[in-house]
């Protein structure tokens, strides 16, 4: 093999653990070695001796919807019943990995003794397996304790019992194996699920984790917010679910030790007051990275728990993680200025530099492609490129911004600058890994319309501009652009003389599994540039 042909095999793993932290490397190496842990030292131990749970405590929030049969649905698909067909081998390994989070048990259609009945065949079924991996086990312990909060006082004496004596397992196996490998989101639902066990159990083993995991689980916390608040991974959806895992840990921490509270909740407070930077006007996330909509925790969701209303128009500035929010008029603006965030954890960061998303009233009129899985492959590619992004290719071929390969991984990375921010523009620069030009792109109100301007310099290097709309609004060419026409906000024309836009099908997903097509409006970028403006008719 050439040195050519080996650069170009392992080059793209060389850029990206170019970027990991030492410790982490060290435990990917512990990690291949030993495998995933999957085989705890036990299915059943002590130290779990009682629940000391709030009145009123809620857990997370429910994920998968369960059928009247008793079934649950994740990810788009049909029901599956693990008590009647098992807890593994439906086919999806994402399906088997996320069907151990339990996440529907506390759903107002699951009755406490139907939950309770889920968890004790889980405890008789699954000795071994995915299911003890320690994301899902944290998952599935936050939804455990939800349950005791629920339900625990109706309970029978050797069902309690057996109910702790796992969960002092699961929380001996989750001790022995964070995710140091991973870090990011993992690692801080690691820390919250031990923390939020030892603050809502009582026993032995319960205080030992208060006392040795409170002080990691506040490093990770101060470790992964930026200075503005956004969790770091840049995905809003995460940012979400782990301020609510934070906001369980706060509430318990109120009652049984008071120091931690005061140290974490000014963690959660910053989490929740800059939500709205990418939340559109119908209360959900806008789609930069790995984001869904209708997932666990909304932004709607996360605040209400919280007490904190949803301002209805607001501008708001992230200036520390790239994110702004703007109100011009009828419209919302999201602006995604760029970046990796995390630069040892990328693995749900998508090529979408300088990409916007809109709302036109309530309704979304510009979005982003989503995520529609995980599995490495052409969907999974396309939904991570940057040709899926409102924004734009720069190079032969569509290139994108960041090197992305295989899932999760990125290797070089795009060079982003933010030049402006103000009420009545936002701009930014990015440079991708192999571009020939750097993309400038501005976007202003001048109170009647909105002008996106697009730049290269030099430029002479070939590119493409896109923007995608739903594929349920319905479009009608002009001489100029489209008009494009809502079920319920009215219609906007979108106009463009320096360049003609043609309307093709593109793919793209509310969440894993449930697709949502678009249209994708595309030019090519003339030299000297193209300004498309935007203007609501009445």
């Amino acid at each position: 093999m050439s040195w050519r042909e080996t650069l170009g095999r392992f080059g793209p793993t060389l850029r990206s653990a170019a970027f990991l932290r030492p410790r982490q490397i060290a435990a990917l190496v512990r990690n291949r070695a030993r495998g995933p842990a999957r085989v705890p030292a036990c299915v059943r131990a002590h130290g779990c001796e009682g629940v000391r749970l709030p009145d009123g405590f809620v857990g997370p929030s429910s994920e998968g919807t369960p059928d009247e049969d008793g079934a649950v649905r994740l990810f788009g698909q049909s029901g599956h019943d693990p008590l009647r067909f098992g807890w593994n081998d439906t086919g999806d390994p994402l399906f088997d990995y996320t069907l151990h989070y339990h996440g529907w048990i506390n759903h107002p259609r699951v009755s406490i003794e139907g939950a309770i009945a889920t968890v004790l065949d889980w405890i008789s079924d699954v000795p071994a397996g995915t299911g003890w991996e320690p994301y899902p086990t944290s998952i599935r312990l936050g939804h455990w304790l939800g349950l005791l909060g629920r339900g625990g006082a109706r309970l029978a004496t050797a069902d309690l019992e057996a109910m702790l004596g796992s969960m002092a397992a699961q929380l001996e196996h989750l001790a022995a194996n964070v995710e140091l490998h991973l870090e990011g989101n993992h690692l801080w639902t690691n820390y919250a699920a031990l923390v939020a066990c030892g603050l809502g159990l009582d026993g032995p083993l319960p205080r030992a984790l208060v006392a040795k995991w409170s002080g990691a689980l506040v490093e990770v916390v101060d470790d992964q917010l930026a200075s503005d608040g956004v969790h770091r991974e840049r995905t809003p959806s995460y940012h979400c679910l782990l301020a609510e895992q934070l906001a369980i840990v706060v509430e318990l921490a109120q009652l049984h030790a008071p120091a931690l509270a005061v140290r974490l909740s000014p963690a959660l407070e910053r989490m929740i007051a800059i939500a709205p930077v990418f939340t559109h006007p119908d209360g959900d996330v806008a789609l930069w990275g790995d984001s869904q909509l209708g997932a666990p925790v909304t932004p709607r969701r996360l605040l209400a728990r919280s007490g904190v209303p949803m301002p209805a128009a607001v501008d708001i500035d992230a200036v520390h993680s790239g994110f702004a929010r703007r109100t011009w008029g009828p419209w919302t603006l999201l602006w995604n200025f760029g970046g990796v965030g995390m630069d040892h954890q990328v693995g749900h960061i998508h090529g979408d530099c300088l990409a916007i998303e809109l709302s036109l009233g309530t309704t979304r009129v510009v979005v982003d492609a989503g995520t529609g899985t995980y599995v490495a492959g052409p969907e999974r590619s396309y939904a991570r490129s940057t040709a899926a992004h409102n924004t734009v290719t720069v190079g032969i071929g569509d290139p994108d911004q960041h090197e992305l390969w295989a899932s999760h991984r990125i290797g070089a990375r795009a060079e982003p600058m933010e030049l402006l921010r103000a009420h009545d523009r936002v701009i930014g620069e990015v440079l991708g890994w192999q571009s020939p030009a750097r993309h400038r792109r501005e976007v202003t109100w001048d109170g009647r319309e909105i002008a996106i301007a697009d730049t290269l310099h030099p430029e002479d290097a070939p590119a493409t501009v896109r923007f995608f709309v739903p594929a349920e609004l319905t479009l009608r060419e002009t001489p100029q652009g489209f008009v494009v026409f809502t079920a319920k906000d009215g219609a906007f024309e979108l106009s463009c003389p320096e360049a003609r836009f043609v309307a093709t099908e593109a793919p793209g997903w509310r969440s894993i599994g449930v697709p949502a097509p678009r249209r994708c409006l595309a030019a090519q970028l003339p030299a000297g540039g193209i300004t498309v403006r935007l203007r609501a008719l009445s």
